[in-house]
């Protein structure tokens, strides 16, 4: 469903970036996480409306997925980023360019290149090496 968020009290809440992850991410993801799907980016508003002990952000592992994990830990410190145990396999097999066709590359914020987070400097740093990203939904591919 789908609602306007004034307030949202829970233990463990998820956030997924892509509406179609969104809809099965139960299969990756523990049932004990609230999900949520923001539409369109999220915002500091949405953040600091939470009342959570624990987040798990479940995006991209590109410069956008890095960008929305470091603007929800900045408020919160108890902020994961999801990493399937799989994910050197899946981006060896499945990642893709950053460039897309009829848009720009993306790029690393100065916060992104300037961040001693520790999953941070692993997809940065394979991002600019490789200038390959994997997408969440590689996770659900057979």
């Amino acid at each position: 469903f789908a609602t306007t968020l004034e307030s949202l009290q829970a233990d463990k809440i998820c956030i997924v970036e892509n509406l179609d992850v969104f809809l099965k991410a139960e299969k990756v993801i523990p049932t004990d996480y609230v999900f949520i799907h923001s539409y369109g980016r999220l915002g500091k508003e949405l953040i600091k409306s939470l009342k959570v002990l624990e987040i798990l952000v479940f995006s991209d592992y590109d410069y956008i997925g890095l960008k929305e994990y470091m603007l929800v830990k900045s408020e919160f410190a108890n902020t994961i980023f999801f990493m399937p145990k799989n994910y050197e396999q899946l981006y060896k097999t499945s990642a893709k360019s950053l460039k897309k066709k009829n848009e720009g590359e993306q790029k690393p914020t100065k916060a992104i290149k300037k961040s001693n987070n520790e999953i941070v400097i692993r997809i940065r740093e394979q991002l600019l090496r490789n200038n390959k990203f994997l997408e969440q939904q590689t996770l659900f591919e057979e």
